[in-house]
């Protein structure tokens, strides 16, 4: 006759060392059990958890991919705020260009932003455009941009 999952069995002649009887005759004692009902909860015990270890191992196998997502997430918001303080920089470069007034190009970026601030519908059509890239173009041209700006010798010899 076949046994059902449930019924209780004898094994007999299990071999163990005798130290590990002794350790689980001394746990057996200790938690008031017989030493079949410590032997039976520590197998069950080992299986139970090797089932929550494959169980955990399988979850980490699903969430792989989400896992690989939110990384790639991560690394494109990182370059992101790397281009943002990159950018921020080079503008912060620009402004104390500006703002010092020692450089032609310092001087050329003035007069760009008073065109685009006297002129704020710049890019309303296509002539609007074609006529600030001309006004650009002849201050860019007709300037004579050595004359205009503090040149480093003098800014070194007012110090």
């Amino acid at each position: 006759m076949k046994r059902k999952k449930t019924d209780t069995v004898q094994l007999s002649k299990i071999r163990i060392r005798e130290e590990l009887r002794q350790k689980l005759a001394k746990d057996a004692e200790r938690q008031v059990k017989s030493l079949n009902a410590v032997i039976v909860e520590r197998l069950e015990w080992s299986f139970a958890e090797e089932e929550q270890w494959e169980a955990q191992q399988k979850e980490m196998e699903e969430n792989k991919e989400a896992f690989s997502k939110m990384e790639h997430e991560w690394l494109v918001e990182q370059e992101r705020e790397r281009n943002l303080h990159a950018a921020a920089l080079r503008d912060s470069r620009i402004l104390n260009m500006m703002v010092e007034f020692k450089y032609a190009g310092a001087l050329l970026l003035r007069l760009i932003a008073r065109e685009i601030a006297c002129n704020t519908d710049w890019v309303a059509t296509a002539e609007s455009k074609k006529a600030f890239a001309d006004k650009i173009s002849s201050i860019i041209i007709d300037r004579d941009f050595a004359g205009d700006f503090i040149h480093q010798s003098e800014v070194e010899d007012e110090k």
